[in-house]
């Protein structure tokens, strides 16, 4: 029973799982463990002996270093910036929520994971870790090409760039910057809904559809992805003379004479855009202000820039 003001509304708890079903599901995910690690076990194994053979254990131990190095080091940093943001939606929650039909069906949601709220946390914090540990693991050759890089001696014509920072620093550059994008991503939905779950945002009821503490959390993570995007454009700069060209008559790989005097000036006038969307994201999303209007203005001109431009 919910017991409102004047308002009686019974509430129905969640559904329970049978015992039979847990147990289906935890066979399940025993299976699919278990296929996945004898795979990846065997392959290991076989490499073992390969490098053994040879007499190159020095070298996969130092590859296999570096694969677990790098699924710890980016699996803890994207799950302590996804669950940091969920678990602060959660404690920026507001205390009092209008009655509204919308907060009494979320009613039984929010008594069901209220109790055991920092578990849950826990367990979608280690799936987004492990997920993106594997994604980073896999990136070792580009690890190991930034962590050791050289100078080679000679510069682009364009920026005056050493070509050791598109050997060795370019190709790991970008993956952060789509690591971030991911993680920001991630970060906007889990605080999202979890705001939603309880009562930061809402879709009805009287009042603001969105807490004051609840607008200032969500726009500065969409001003986070906008800076990022700002650096995005920043390495496209440096990609583009590495991209292929085609010709009429022939085809070669470098920026081309529209790329140069086009495509190059406008991603660095979207990039200045960006940062200042990006603050102006900031400024617009104080709590005195009553509606996203202007920061949705700001980013519908980053839209509007980066078609016209």
């Amino acid at each position: 029973m919910r017991v409102g003001a004047n308002v009686v509304v019974p509430s129905s708890p969640m559904p329970k799982m049978s015992r039979r079903g847990r147990a289906t599901i935890g066979v399940l995910i025993g299976l699919f463990l278990l296929f996945t690690l004898t795979g990846w076990g065997v392959q290991l194994w076989a490499d073992w002996l390969w490098f053994d053979e040879v007499d190159y254990k020095q070298v996969f131990t130092g590859v296999l270093g570096t694969r677990v190095l790098l699924f710890l080091m980016v699996g803890l940093a994207v799950a302590v910036v996804v669950g940091g943001n969920m678990w602060l939606a959660y404690r920026l929650r507001p205390r009092l929520r209008p009655h509204s039909p919308e907060q009494v069906a979320l009613d039984r949601y929010r008594m069901a994971l209220a109790p055991r709220i920092r578990a849950w946390f826990m367990l979608l914090t280690v799936l987004v870790a492990v997920f993106a540990g594997l994604s980073g693991q896999a990136r070792w050759s580009q690890w190991m090409l930034f962590r050791n890089a050289q100078d080679f001696g000679v510069t682009d014509p364009e920026f005056h760039t050493d070509i050791g920072f598109y050997i060795f620093k370019l190709p790991f550059l970008q993956y952060l910057i789509g690591l971030g994008f991911t993680t920001v991503a991630l970060s906007v939905i889990g605080a999202l809904s979890v705001h939603y779950l309880f009562g930061g945002v809402r879709l009805q009821g009287v009042g603001d559809r969105m807490t004051g503490a609840a607008r200032i959390h969500l726009t500065t993570l969409v001003a986070v992805f906008v800076l990022l995007k700002a650096v995005a454009y920043w390495l496209d700069r440096r990609t583009m003379l590495l991209e292929r060209t085609e010709g009429t008559s022939f085809h070669f790989y470098g920026a081309g004479y529209a790329d140069i005097n086009a495509l190059l000036p406008a991603k660095e006038i979207l990039a200045y855009i960006s940062v200042v969307v990006a603050i102006a994201i900031i400024v617009f999303s104080n709590p005195r202000m009553r509606n996203l209007i202007w920061p949705g203005v700001a980013l519908a001109l980053l839209g509007i820039s980066a078609v016209a431009i």
